[in-house]
């Protein structure tokens, strides 16, 4: 199955938004929570533990819903933002708070801590931890898998 690009997807978005009057914070949201929805029923009972990669932009945001979710749903959710705070595209809500707070509140976060590229380079290896976690669900899990090496290789 082909994944389509970060433009191809935002010219979906658009379309979805313009011709058919759907919110694009609806689309996040729904988007969001299929993700959870997947990740619940490959997952099954108990309370897993989850490390989400998310870049910037409205993708980024459809994994923080997914996050928002699991965390709702009693999950211990990690989401790992790619995206220095002043590269986070969206107001607040579509990020979920005020753009740049991370960084006015001196937040620690990757980027802070390691640079972009050192950031990069440990999104990297959760992802492989992510998809090393996969292993027990074999072909069930293939679309994860896709999906943590698509967010992770992109160029956001």
């Amino acid at each position: 199955m082909r994944l389509p690009t970060s433009q191809e997807m935002a010219a979906l978005d658009r379309r979805a938004a313009e011709e058919f009057g759907v919110p694009t914070l609806l689309l996040m949201e729904a988007a969001g929570r299929q993700v959870a929805e997947v990740a619940a029923r490959m997952m099954g009972s108990g309370t897993p533990r989850v490390i989400i990669v998310a870049g910037k932009g409205n993708n980024g945001g459809d994994a923080l819903v997914a996050a928002r979710v699991m965390t709702a749903a009693g999950w211990r959710a990690t989401v790992v933002l790619l995206a220095r705070d002043a590269d986070v595209e969206g107001d607040a809500a579509t990020i979920g708070k005020q753009v740049g707070r991370d960084a006015e509140l001196e937040k620690i976060t990757y980027p802070a801590l390691l640079g972009v590229a050192a950031s990069r380079q440990r999104a990297t290896e959760l992802m492989q931890q992510g998809i090393g976690a996969l292993t027990d669900f074999g072909p069930r899990a293939e679309r994860l898998r896709q999906i943590a090496t698509y967010i992770v290789s992109r160029n956001v």
